[in-house]
């Protein structure tokens, strides 16, 4: 009974069964607190499960054993306290009892999930240093750490390490390398250590195969991203929308925007929902290619689609009608966009402004201005060039240079397109000393 409430968790009806105990006259043994330990520690009350060791320690004439020790490490290295598990650790070390790979792996564990690489591998080395064997999870939970914090390298160094010392990677070896690296953009190194699995005689999971075709996808490598999605096909698996929304982003790095809509097809083909990723990566291939009217043909499928678009799908489209400079358009969707209860930021009201200053209107822009700061948002020194050099097309070099000065007092450094700016401000008026200045 008391072990049945040990597999299932359950703290409460075991401690209920050890007082039932009481009352029968029935005196636990190792096994009992072990069981009571045991039904505590799957809860995650690390604090109750250390009362139970008490117990078992002042009480019971046999005294903890290597069990009741590992059952602690590991409920403190699953509850992600590396110091306690780590404690616990070396006060079974301290009771001439010997810590075996599933007690050091379950420190290594705690310090991998603590985003701690260097202190899982000194844990390793010091199991290494008493002798005990490392196995293949060891090795892992070691990988895992490194490749928690992007640390692609170092989860690569240590796979390198479990193969040279003849322990045999398994899945679980490749797939914290592939995603650290596909995380740093990566792609070939990610690629690499795919093939490498591959070549192994290991089966990738879909999440191994999205991890290359995303690294190569953010970079805007449109072609190796189709490649490992051929080779996706290849293989048992079937492609999801995180494939293909990797895919349209890549086309939209690159402004391929006819791409992208046909991978937003093909995935909607497969009998996919794109969500607001997709759509948005589509309206963003169709903003880089300043086609305002396809981007706001995409914005206005999706909410008819009645997929609610975010602040990037508005900010892109917002975007591409600045980019051909059609201020009402802009302003339009940015007052659509607060409509829908959705806060504009900085590249929101940033994007108007620039609309505006292309339509040759500074006034207009101005009010964007004023608009962004009262609403809480610091101008950036992108806002204030698009200003600046709104008034400066027009001669007003006077404001202008005001602009400037203000800029400046928000501690903000202008670039050289401001100086550009005020030098043609000063020549269109004909006043080449200031130009010159």
């Amino acid at each position: 009974m008391l072990k049945a409430h040990a597999n299932a968790g359950d703290g409460d009806g075991a401690a209920a069964l050890f007082q039932e105990m009481g009352r029968y006259a029935l005196e636990p043994n190792r096994q009992t607190f072990g069981k009571l330990m045991e039904a505590s520690a799957k809860k995650g009350r690390v604090r109750e499960a250390e009362g139970w060791f008490s117990e078992l320690a002042n009480g019971a004439a046999s005294g903890p054993r290597s069990v009741q020790y590992a059952i602690m490490v590991d409920a403190c290295a699953k509850a992600g306290d590396v110091d306690r598990a780590s404690l616990w650790l070396k006060k079974m070390s301290s009771a001439q009892l010997t810590p075996d790979v599933s007690c050091y792996t379950a420190v290594i564990n705690s310090c991998a999930a603590a985003g701690n690489p260097l202190l899982a591998e000194t844990w390793f080395e010091q199991m290494v240093a008493v002798q005990v064997a490392p196995n293949a999870i060891s090795y892992n939970a070691v990988i895992d750490s490194f490749a928690k914090v992007g640390d692609a390298a170092g989860a690569a160094k240590w796979q390198n390490r479990m193969q040279e010392e003849g322990t045999r990677p398994t899945e679980m070896s490749y797939s914290p390398s592939i995603s650290a690296a596909a995380r740093t953009g990566d792609g070939p190194g990610a690629a690499a250590r795919l093939e490498d699995m591959l070549s192994s005689g290991h089966q990738p999971n879909l999440v191994c195969f999205n991890s290359v075709i995303s690294a190569f996808a953010r970079t805007g490598n449109s072609q190796q991203a189709e490649r490992w999605f051929d080779r996706l096909r290849e293989s048992s698996l079937q492609p999801d929308e995180v494939t293909f929304t990797s895919l349209i982003d890549s086309c939209a790095k690159r402004g391929d925007s006819e791409r992208a809509v046909w991978w937003l097809e093909s995935m909607v083909a497969e009998g996919l929902f794109p969500a607001v990723e997709s759509y948005t990566a589509v309206i963003d291939s169709c903003a880089k290619r300043r086609d305002a009217r396809q981007a706001v043909r995409w914005l206005e499928e999706m909410i008819c689609k009645s997929i609610k678009p975010d602040i990037m799908s508005y900010n892109c489209v917002i975007n591409s009608c600045a980019k051909t400079g059609d201020a009402a358009q802009a302003a339009r969707w940015l007052e659509r966009m607060h409509a829908e209860m959705l806060v504009p930021d900085k590249v929101s009201f940033t994007a108007v402004i620039d609309s505006c200053v292309k339509e040759g209107n500074a006034e207009l822009a101005t009010t964007w201005f004023e608009r962004m700061v009262g609403a809480g948002i610091l101008p950036d020194m992108v806002a204030f060039t698009a200003l600046i050099s709104g008034f400066a097309r027009k001669g007003n070099v006077v404001r202008a240079e005001q602009l400037m000065q203000k800029a400046a007092a928000a501690n903000l450094v202008p670039d050289v397109v401001c100086y550009n700016a005020l030098i043609d401000g000063y020549a269109r008026r004909g006043d080449v000393p200031m130009a010159a200045d």
